[in-house]
């Protein structure tokens, strides 16, 4: 009951931090439709790469709730990698030409390589690691794809608040 009472009330203080994001008009890629929703998945893959790094280098879990572990972390990456891929298209109405211009700043501006390390660091590197953790020793390998999404969500949100300042207000 704990357990869930938790999860429920983290993904509803990501959801709210979305909607808090949302209510700063002059900063339009905070804007985005669907970040709440967004936020979400980043929590699920925060909470489950969180535990894998934390109790699977400790060696304290069983296999099978660290391959339930690895599931959760592996579906999430999926979501969280959709997301980005249709980010552009979230544009806020109403704001679609100041938006595609912060977007270009991600894809193809100062905050290009960022974002892209972001992407391969932090969501294709783990999904690959996971895919092929059941051939090898999944023990190490879990840990250390939860600490690259980790640090992947990191240079993610950092990049976020940046790339969202980037573009003058007045």
């Amino acid at each position: 009951a704990l357990g869930w009472t938790t999860s429920v009330m983290a993904a509803l203080t990501a959801c709210y931090t979305g909607w808090l994001f949302a209510q700063a008009k002059g900063r339009v890629l905070w804007m985005k439709r669907g970040y709440w929703a967004h936020l979400i998945v980043q929590a699920f893959v925060a909470g489950a790469a969180l535990l894998l790094l934390v109790f699977g280098l400790e060696g304290g879990l069983g296999g099978e709730w660290m391959k339930a572990m690895g599931d959760v972390l592996f579906i999430s990456l999926i979501v969280h990698y959709i997301f980005l891929r249709v980010e552009g298209r979230m544009a806020p109405r109403g704001r679609e030409e100041e938006f595609a211009r912060v977007i270009r700043l991600l894809t193809h501006g100062p905050f290009r390589s960022r974002h892209l390390a972001s992407s391969i660091l932090g969501v294709v590197a783990p999904v690959g690691m996971i895919s092929f953790s059941e051939a090898f020793d999944s023990s190490l390998i879990l840990p250390v794809a939860a600490a690259l999404a980790l640090v992947g969500l990191w240079i993610e949100k950092d990049t976020f608040v940046r790339a969202g300042q980037a573009l003058p207000i007045s």
